[in-house]
């Protein structure tokens, strides 16, 4: 078993995102299979997350950019430490603050390169013994070469990309939207060469990555939702309404999702007393004020999904573009919720529990179809019970095999 070092600013054990749902599910994978696994973290941190750190066990180093990495550092070398903090801006960067409404425009590599950051990291990587060490996002790339030069060679390091951000990037341009960060095929491409593994988390992903890194190690490696085994395989509690359920981020395909499902399929359901939507995460905030529709509840953050999912009878995703893999969707599924989504919304092999149009009004004949006709919605519903039974060995197996 390995020493595993997690490089993230991303603040996954509030589980509140598909990127820190798909972070938590992989240090518990590996931790359940014995590693022992450490997080670096250079962000900002309040009090609650070093409480929920702890209560869910998790081994988190964190460090501030307005604090000293060492008890004996200088007075000198403590205000550099806090001049660095202040020409990063590290704590907005890293607290929760959408990039794209700053008015400097999307975020650059060059503003994740933080001196301080690859000081702390040399010395936990040392003070660790790092066998293995996994960056998350292609934004901490540039720790690995702290690392010493004889550590380096001895040290397996892997990059968990989530998804194709230069490909993304264009994507959100495309529909006239910001994105976080602004990088290009060839910048992305030169972060990837610095690992020797990179993490694809689905297969047309990963052909893209072996041709921008050759010589390089690509795995593919999807998501489970861990916890959502535990959970019983029912309809909701009330057999007289039937509820749809989305539970999303604020990011803004998720919005524009949202309030076009609102306005081209609820807008002719929402008079229906056997129906409901319930729409959970910060995409509740963001609902177009105009757009207030009858039996809608918007419930905001959610503290435990599992409770989100046991509310509902089936889950929608009718986002309009992206790229990568919908970690909403998955996360339904592995619920053993049925998913009603558009083609963007669903990329992956065919399931029985997953029911995919081409364009997003056609929702609403599916939707009618299994008011009408619940015996095949049981049907449906019977197939993602089915589809929630598989195993995490099974998701996680090229990256256990890898580590072995």
């Amino acid at each position: 078993m390995k020493k595993i070092l997690f490089a993230t600013i991303v603040p996954f054990w509030n589980r509140e995102t598909g990127a820190q749902q798909r972070i938590f599910s992989m240090v518990k994978a590996l931790m359940t299979h014995g590693h022992q696994v450490r997080i670096f973290f250079p962000g900002h941190a309040e009090s609650s997350d070093h409480a929920a750190a702890d209560q869910l066990g998790l081994d988190v180093a964190f460090h501030r950019s307005d604090q000293a990495s060492s008890a004996d550092e200088s007075f000198a070398g403590r205000i550099k430490w806090q001049m660095d903090a202040l020409k990063h801006a590290v704590e907005n960067l890293a607290g929760g603050r959408d990039p794209a409404d700053d008015h400097k425009g999307p975020l650059k590599l060059s503003d994740f390169r933080w001196p301080w950051a690859e000081d702390a990291f040399k010395k936990t990587v040392i003070e660790f013994a790092a066998q293995a060490i996994v960056c998350e996002y292609i934004t901490m790339a540039y720790l690995v070469e702290s690392i010493p030069v004889d550590l380096r060679s001895k040290i397996h390091c892997l990059v968990d990309t989530h998804d194709l951000l230069s490909r993304r990037q264009q994507v959100f341009t495309d529909h006239g939207q910001p994105h976080w960060i602004a990088v290009s095929e060839e910048e992305e491409a030169a972060a990837l060469r610095a690992f020797d593994t990179i993490i694809a988390i689905q297969d047309d992903e990963a052909n893209t990555f072996s041709k921008m890194a050759p010589g390089r190690s690509v795995i593919v490696v999807g998501h489970q939702t861990l916890g959502a085994d535990a959970s019983e395989c029912k309809t909701s509690s009330d057999p007289e309404v039937f509820t749809l359920g989305y539970l999303g981020s604020s990011n803004a395909s998720n919005v524009d999702g949202v309030n076009e499902f609102l306005d081209v399929v609820w807008r002719d359901l929402q008079d229906q007393p056997r129906i409901r939507l319930v729409v959970a995460g910060n995409v509740s905030n963001e609902v177009v004020p105009e757009f207030r529709f009858g039996n809608v509840e918007l419930l905001g953050r959610v503290g435990d999904v599992s409770d989100f999912y046991a509310s509902v009878d089936a889950v929608i995703n009718p986002v309009g573009y992206g790229t990568g893999l919908k970690i909403k969707s998955v996360e339904a599924i592995a619920y053993g919720k049925p998913l009603l989504c558009t083609t963007a919304g669903w990329v992956g092999s065919t399931a029985g529990s997953v029911t995919v149009v081409p364009q997003l009004s056609a929702m609403r004949e599916v939707i009618v179809q299994w008011l009408k006709d619940r015996q095949s919605f049981e049907e449906v519903r019977l197939a993602a019970c089915a589809q929630a039974k598989r195993s995490v060995v099974e998701t996680y197996r090229p990256l256990l095999e890898l580590l072995e």
